[in-house]
Formats: C-alpha cells, sequence, structure tokens
C-alpha cells in the first residue's frame, strides 16, 4: 500500500524526513452499535483539545527518540521504537546530513483510539549546520505500548479503525492551530533571515514531490522490485 502526506503535515524543512510510518490493515466490518461507538470516537479525534506536556512519559520517549535519531545511534533508537529493522544506519545520516540537534521540543496528545495509545504531535525546533536559527516544524507520531508495557514510537501495522482516527484528527481545531502557529513562525524568520528563507524555497519543492508522488513503506519498495 501507498501513502500521500498532506503538505499541513509536512511543517517545517525536515518534517517529512521523521514522519513515522503506520502501516493501514483492514480490519473486519462491525455491527451497527460498535459503528456508532466508532463514530463517536472520530467525533472525539476532531474535537478533543490538544494536551501540551500532559504526560511526562511520553515527552521523555520522544526526547530521547529524536536524540538517538539524531546521534544516529541504532541500539539507542531500538529502545523507543516498536521496529528498528525499519531504520539503518545509512538512512538516518542521510536524512540528518545538515541537522545538529533539535530543542524546545514539546508533545501535543490526543488520547488514542486504542487503549494505551497516544496521537502526538511533536513541536521541536532544530540547529542546522551553518544555519543560526532555529527552525520549528510539527509531526506526528503514533506512540503506543508495546508488549512489555513500554511505551513506544510505533511504525507498524494498525487497524483500518486507528487509522481512520489518526487522520481525522488532523481536522481538529487545535491540530490546525498549532500547524498555523508554526507556519507564522517560519514566515516570520524567513523574513528576518535570508538563508533560511533562501533554504525553505529549495525544500519546498522537496515537499511538493512528496506530495505530488507516492511514498512507498520500505516493505511494498522490496515487493515492488
Amino acid at each position: 500500500m501507498k501513502f500521500k502526506y498532506r503538505k499541513t503535515m509536512l511543517i517545517g524543512c525536515f518534517a517529512m524526513m521523521f514522519i513515522g510510518m503506520i502501516t493501514m490493515t483492514v480490519g473486519k466490518s462491525g455491527n451497527s452499535d460498535t459503528d456508532e461507538k466508532f463514530k463517536k470516537e472520530l467525533n472525539r479525534a476532531k474535537t478533543q483539545e490538544l494536551q501540551k506536556d500532559e504526560y511526562p512519559k511520553i515527552n521523555d520517549l520522544i526526547e530521547k527518540y529524536l536524540k538517538a535519531e539524531v546521534n544516529g545511534d541504532l541500539d539507542e533508537l531500538s529502545l523507543y521504537v516498536n521496529d528498528i529493522d525499519k531504520y539503518s544506519y545509512g538512512e538516518l545520516n542521510k536524512k540528518l546530513a545538515y541537522v545538529e540537534y533539535f530543542d524546545n521540543v514539546s508533545c501535543y496528545t490526543i488520547d488514542g483510539y486504542e487503549e494505551d495509545s497516544y496521537v502526538v504531535y511533536v513541536y521541536r525546533e532544530y540547529k542546522l549546520k551553518n544555519i543560526d536559527t532555529l527552525i520549528p516544524s510539527v509531526v506526528l507520531n503514533y506512540v503506543c505500548k508495546n508488549s512489555s508495557g513500554e511505551y513506544v514510537v510505533y511504525t507498524g501495522e494498525v487497524s483500518k479503525e486507528t487509522n481512520d482516527f489518526i487522520s481525522a484528527t488532523e481536522e481538529n481545531p487545535s491540530v490546525l492551530d498549532l500547524i498555523d502557529m508554526v507556519n507564522s513562525k517560519i514566515e516570520s524568520i524567513k523574513k528576518k533571515d535570508d538563508d533560511v528563507k533562501d533554504l525553505m524555497e529549495q525544500l519546498d519543492l522537496v515537499v511538493v514531490n512528496v506530495e505530488s508522488g507516492d511514498y512507498e513503506t520500505p516493505q511494498n519498495a522490496k515487493k515492488n522490485e
């Protein structure tokens, strides 16, 4: 299966590089009672106010995850994801070639459809090599417990219901407000810093390529070879 990501989910220069890939599997159709309950859950996804830094464990996980990712440390990263096989040293080094570090991380959460799961909109500012200004971005991660009861950044298969729930959060007014806030910050930075403006204009072309084409998960890329 191929996925397309909306540009609203690709805020910030390198945001498209850090979005966890979530594979959808189609579940069984439910009965009318189940459908009604799910409709209520979808409505919650669209209306529940984002909670900023509400869960220290989630913040701790995301910060450790980002640090391990920037450092290209797969051994460390394996502690914070459900499937380390989806990562490689070469991939991380390529993605993070220009990133020095992340700062000012905040986690905006919506309680997930499944128990002990969260849809997490991660705000962070990153320092790029040869660019003094910290650049804001917001990306989506899905966090849930693994078989050991530890929270991890999840990049595997989810049910159709979970996939639909996550997608529904994109219509949430508080999510749209967060994205607008980041966009406003970026526009303000671009007006003050020509280096950032030039870089963003170059990387906007990458965003267009991503959103206009199909982005394949590694599993399906192999199948198509």
